[in-house]
């Protein structure tokens, strides 16, 4: 009968009981947790090609019948129940393949290592991002607060703004007043000029005459 690869067989236990194993470090620890559970013993019988059903734990129909097979061929009573004789020939199987459960044993210890390793990373990765966070909460509140004060400072300069506007449109309605004023009074001087230069003229014409009739009398009495 050919023998199921044991390599392949724990992977479908690590499954169910890694965090299990992966406490064991040495080859008796692996035994002694193998044939004190009955997850355990599904794999030392699958290995030995008596199990055919799954391992789940379950000490099922397929399960017990397959103990009385290894009972069986161990020379045991076969009742189906693991008891210390059973344990003692399961242990001993597991003996003989202790090269396998040795690497098994490192490849579990190299896996705990590298676990510790990336758990390591991760934690420096996760406290790395947490830093990073709070650092952008900060910047996201200083922000806030200058965006803040930009913008009460941009309502006080607002307002300052059409205050100045305010007082800036009521001097030049009181300048355009004063504008206007003079402007009327430029007009009403340029009319008054230009009516005095015109009486002024006609006195001078007027003089003339005068001076004409005063220059006749003189003459004829002469």
């Amino acid at each position: 009968m050919q023998r199921i690869n044991f390599f392949k067989i724990l992977g479908t236990l690590v499954f169910t009981s890694l965090f299990c194993f992966m406490s064991y470090s040495y080859a008796e620890d692996i035994m002694a947790y193998l044939v004190s559970n009955t997850a355990g013993i599904q794999v030392i019988l699958k290995d030995s090609a008596l199990y055919k059903g799954s391992i789940d734990g379950i000490h099922g129909s397929k399960t017990q019948q397959a103990i009385k097979e290894f009972q069986k061929e161990k020379g045991l009573k076969p009742d189906g129940i693991v008891g210390r004789k059973t344990r003692a020939s399961l242990r001993r199987y597991l003996s003989e393949k202790n090269d396998k459960i040795r690497r098994l044993s490192e490849l579990l210890s190299k896996l705990q290592k590298e676990n510790y390793f990336y758990q390591n990373q991760l934690n420096a990765a996760y406290d790395e991002s947490r830093k990073k966070d709070m650092q952008l909460q900060e910047l996201a509140q200083q922000l806030k607060s200058v965006k803040d004060e930009y913008e009460a400072e941009l309502m006080q300069n607002e307002k300052d703004i059409r205050e100045l506007q305010e007082v800036y449109d009521n001097r030049l309605r009181i300048e355009n007043s004063k504008i206007t004023g003079l402007i009327k009074q430029r007009e009403y001087l340029i009319a008054e000029s230009n009516r005095l230069e015109n009486l002024q003229f006609v006195r001078f014409q007027k003089l003339k005459v005068i001076k004409r009739n005063l220059d006749a009398v003189i003459g004829s009495n002469l």
